[in-house]
């Protein structure tokens, strides 16, 4: 009586576990199927249709990117910039943001940054100040990261380094930054990134850009802020 129990026990457990492996590969087959489908596509990007179609895309891609720029204020006819030696602050200067976060993420592998696009253009940067800025934190590579990269860099408490208190910034530095130009390029930036929505206080200037600001403010002639966000800010 005891083995026909057992027995009877071990008919419904692997029967059930036969239903639970059933359902399963049921459900599983459509992914598995489209999965196998897409992995068997042969796909190449080196016909001349496809390089008419990546040239054509760059275009699109840089007049979305020239209509996004909007000019706030112009006190002074500060802008066009007519010195070509600048100053430039802010640890967004490092990190431009090209597209959103996470799944939002665009293809950064030939953008151009904020400081090769000024040389491109004739510019001349302070060498000083750019020193200064990554050896108190600001990482110029931080861009690298893929969508899912950032995602993980958010869970983990990591992510682009914002601006530090501006004492960093010291007299004797500020001084030869003021010889070396009259004219200050001060750049700030935030985004967001999906499964961490932003808090009120997050689409604000924090404290220490705002100090950075004041500091930048009370000692040049022409200061320019560049907002470079991937989300609204209150300013």
């Amino acid at each position: 009586e005891k083995s026909l129990r057992k027995r009877k026990r071990r008919v419904i457990t692997w029967t059930a576990i036969l239903l639970v492996i059933a359902l399963v590969a049921y459900f599983a087959a459509p992914y598995v199927s489209d999965i196998r489908r897409l992995t068997g596509i042969s796909i190449t990007s080196d016909t001349p249709e496809g390089v008419a179609a990546r040239a054509q895309a760059e275009r699109v891609s840089e007049q979305l990117s020239d209509e996004g720029i909007v000019l706030l204020q112009n006190d002074d006819q500060a802008l066009p910039l007519t010195n070509k030696k600048i100053n430039v602050f802010g640890f967004a200067s490092m990190n431009p943001r090209f597209g959103g976060s996470g799944s939002g993420a665009a293809d950064q592998s030939r953008s151009v940054n904020f400081y090769d696009a000024l040389t491109q253009q004739g510019f001349t940067y302070n060498p000083d100040l750019y020193k200064l800025l990554v050896d108190s934190g600001a990482d110029p590579g931080a861009k690298s990261a893929t969508g899912l990269g950032q995602i993980v860099s958010m869970l983990l408490g990591r992510g682009v380094p914002h601006d530090p208190d501006s004492s960093y910034l010291s007299d004797d530095l500020l001084s030869a930054a003021k010889t070396y130009s009259d004219t200050a390029l001060v750049f700030f930036g935030n985004d967001g990134i999906e499964m961490a929505d932003f808090a009120n206080e997050q689409l604000r200037l924090t404290e220490n850009q705002l100090g950075l600001l004041r500091k930048v403010t009370s000692l040049f002639d022409k200061v320019i802020i560049v907002i470079n966000s991937g989300n609204a800010m209150e300013l």
